[in-house]
């Protein structure tokens, strides 16, 4: 009994052992998942975990207890998978956008109009595109409403940049349609008009209506801004252009309505939020890339995609900081990441640039 008791305790210590080391075993598997959640890479890596087996079993020095080991790391790496896809699966049971949410701009602004669409009365205003980034990074908010593009201006390429820039991921998007219009103050009409503020989006929205107007056009961060300013001001020589939700909130006069050029004109806008959520149903994936400095480096990228059969919805370059001469691609494909030709596109893209992030997948709203 002496012995059994002996060969008992060294079991126990070298249980206690191998506790500690899972233990530290499932941490790294954890940092991984995180790493594979950031990059929109599925859990499951058959060709590593092969490679890792093999490597393992090299190593065994006592043949009679190599099925025993071989079954042993099998388990242990499924169950390392098991970590990751709970870390994950947390993440994607967000899928409802439920939360506090902040836009740029003031209420009856488009961003505003965006916001509560999704949110309800569930959101404030920052003065900043950059204002809502640092928001919802420092945890103020859970998500925050940035425009992305316009149908008649094309991209806001402030926001690109600021994707692009900061650890953030696009988990929704909605559209919403705009209809500017000229907003004076009551007693106002058409002739006492001398100066306009909107955002300069809207100035060039509406350029058709404006081209035969001697008008001082002043730009300002928002289209509700310059409502604000002009009910504000008490200045019947000053307009907006604006949304029919600014005018009346602030109590102005529609002078005009309908005054951009498209008027199937519609701005789209992204919801960003600290962590990436995979929503039911995501059918659109963003990554931001760079490729290698020489001939036909580009060309590459996009073969990858061709090959994949993954369809490229959006490309935009961007220049980079500081580096005269180069540039960042945003990419937009269309499909999910947990489709086997998405997911085997984004990997060997991530491969081949010479710095590559994802950026998220997710649904319209």
């Amino acid at each position: 009994m002496e012995n059994l008791e002996y060969y008992r305790a060294e079991i126990d210590k070298i249980d206690t052992e191998l506790i500690s080391l899972m233990e530290k075993r499932m941490d790294v598997a954890k940092h991984i998942g995180e790493v594979k959640l950031k990059s929109g890479m599925q859990v499951l890596d058959e060709k590593r975990e092969r490679k890792v087996l093999e490597s393992r079993m090299e190593k065994v020095t006592e043949k009679e207890y190599e099925g025993v080991i071989e079954e042993f790391f099998v388990k242990v790496m499924a169950l390392s998978r098991s970590v990751q896809q709970r870390l994950i699966d947390s993440h994607n049971m967000k899928r409802v956008l439920s939360g506090r949410a902040a836009y740029q701009g003031v209420d009856g602004g488009y961003g505003s109009i965006a916001a509560s669409k999704i949110f309800g009365e569930n959101i404030y205003n920052v003065k900043t595109f950059e204002n809502v980034f640092e928001e919802v990074l420092s945890d103020n908010a859970d998500y925050g409403v940035l425009p992305m593009e316009n149908s008649t201006t094309g991209s806001i390429t402030d926001v690109l940049d600021m994707l692009m820039q900061h650890e953030v991921y696009i988990v929704g998007e909605t559209a919403i349609k705009v209809e500017h219009n000229l907003l004076v103050l009551p007693e106002a009409e058409i002739d006492d008009i001398k100066e306009v503020y909107s955002h300069e989006q809207g100035f060039f929205q509406c350029k058709e209506f404006l081209k035969d107007k001697n008008w001082n056009l002043n730009s300002v961060v928002n289209t509700a801004v310059g409502a604000k300013s002009v009910a504000e001001s008490c200045d019947k020589t000053r307009a907006a252009i604006a949304s029919k939700r600014a005018a009346a909130l602030y109590n102005l006069k529609v002078l005009k309505d309908g005054i951009n050029s498209g008027k199937a004109n519609a701005t789209r806008f992204v919801i960003i939020a600290k962590t990436p959520q995979l929503s039911e149903g995501a059918t659109r994936a963003a990554v931001a890339f760079s490729v290698p400095h020489v001939s036909g480096a580009l060309v590459s990228a996009l073969e990858i995609f061709a090959k994949h059969k993954v369809n490229l919805l959006k490309l935009e370059s961007r220049p980079v900081i500081d580096r005269m001469g180069e540039y960042r691609f945003f990419a937009e494909l269309e499909g999910n990441i947990n489709d086997e030709n998405m997911t085997n596109a984004i990997k060997e893209l991530n491969k081949y640039a010479t710095s590559y992030k994802y950026l998220g997948n997710f649904k319209k709203i």
